[in-house]
């Protein structure tokens, strides 16, 4: 991972995920009871969800779910190269979604029992990616931030003269950024 140690909260509160080198724990914020100790080799980033962990491992990059019990689910995914750096992976605000930030930007969304991957087209590394819902982000791309469903723009728009976006967040469920 980019860091020696990384913690996240699962989508509920009740749980933390601890990662640390190749190991990640699940953790009862109540009592601290580990409720699962998974080895990962080569892991660069993980997020949490209900009731699982989605790993980013190896060269490439593969984003693979794991239950907490330990077991995975469903097919591991390649996600985009990630050359400059190990690579993020952010859990979108709404949804079983999270954001992988490479060489490219990915959006995974976990449909039915199995994961989807778009590649935000034209987004790299230093562009702001928010995902609003599945299949609709916010982009920022320079000095422009447009809004993209199911892989078409839908609008484009720029910030007043010499000024740029420098952060987004979610309001309302992700009905508005």
């Amino acid at each position: 991972m980019s860091s020696s140690h990384a913690f996240v909260f699962a989508r509920d509160p009740r749980h933390l995920i601890v990662a640390d080198g190749e190991h990640v724990r699940i953790l009862a914020t109540g009592s601290g009871e580990v409720r699962g100790n998974l080895m990962v080799p080569a892991l660069r980033a993980t997020v949490g969800f209900d009731d699982e962990v989605w790993c980013v491992a190896g060269t490439p990059p593969r984003l693979t779910r794991i239950g907490f019990d330990g077991v995975p689910r469903g097919e591991a995914i390649e996600l985009s190269a990630a050359t400059g750096a190990p690579g993020t992976l952010v859990r979108a605000a709404s949804g079983t979604t999270a954001i992988w930030r490479g060489d490219a930007v990915d959006v995974v969304t976990l449909v039915g029992p199995e994961l989807r991957r778009q590649v935000v087209d034209g987004a790299g590394p230093g562009d702001a990616v928010v995902a609003l819902a599945p299949g609709r982000q916010l982009v920022s791309r320079r000095d422009q931030v447009a809004l993209v469903e199911q892989g078409r723009e839908r609008w484009r728009t720029a910030p007043v003269a010499d000024a740029h976006y420098a952060h987004g967040e979610i309001i309302h469920d992700g009905r508005a950024a």
